[in-house]
């Protein structure tokens, strides 16, 4: 009887998971190069209550075998992402006070993003939208707010684009996937 062969190579080593996984390392490492201070020491601060929902998303989506956002953990959770976003901003607020108007602002941003983490039930391509979407409100906030850090802005801006980036290719590529090509598209009366 011989002794059973164990080979150390895996007998399937799937590239296009292991280079998003790259991505979303490299992603979390740009961000995480703006946050001055471990999240654990300071849980206190709203910004890194959002620093730990990040890193949270980041390693469920990690270690998940398929990035499907049509699967219900994954749509799930970026729901909730999307609807956290604006979250911190109004907490921070609530933390460290502002004028009032400025209240106002990040509430109509909450209903926003809760009105797109809603919509993301249905739509697939409002969840890299939405994240993509908060890039922007963060811009609009950098220098302007005092309960805000900086810090935590271009951190998120980062974690914004980058995350939005790998979600808008996983929403194209499913659908790449799921679209008929050639002579499928048309029904059979159209094709010659």
């Amino acid at each position: 009887m011989s002794a059973p062969v164990i080979s150390s190579v895996p007998a399937k080593l799937d590239h296009g998971r292991v280079s998003r996984i790259l991505f979303l390392f490299l992603v979390t490492l740009a961000a995480l190069a703006f946050v001055p201070d471990l999240p654990f020491h300071q849980l206190d601060d709203p910004s890194h209550w959002g620093v730990l929902g990040f890193l949270g998303v980041v390693a469920t989506m990690a270690i998940q075998d398929s990035w499907d956002l049509n699967r219900p953990l994954l749509r799930c959770l970026m729901g909730l992402f999307l609807a956290g976003l604006p979250a911190i901003y109004v907490a921070n607020w609530i933390r460290w006070g502002g004028p009032i108007e400025s209240l106002w602002v990040e509430l109509a941003g909450l209903t926003f993003w809760v009105g797109l983490a809603i919509a993301s039930r249905r739509y697939i391509g409002v969840i890299w939208f939405g994240v993509a979407a908060h890039a922007i409100w963060d811009a609009f906030h950098f220098g302007h707010t005092e309960y805000v850090p900086d810090w935590y802005i271009i951190a998120c801006i980062a974690a914004d684009l980058g995350l939005a980036g790998l979600l808008l290719i996983a929403t194209v590529t499913r659908s790449a996937l799921m679209r008929p090509s050639g002579r499928e598209r048309f029904a059979p009366e159209c094709v010659a």
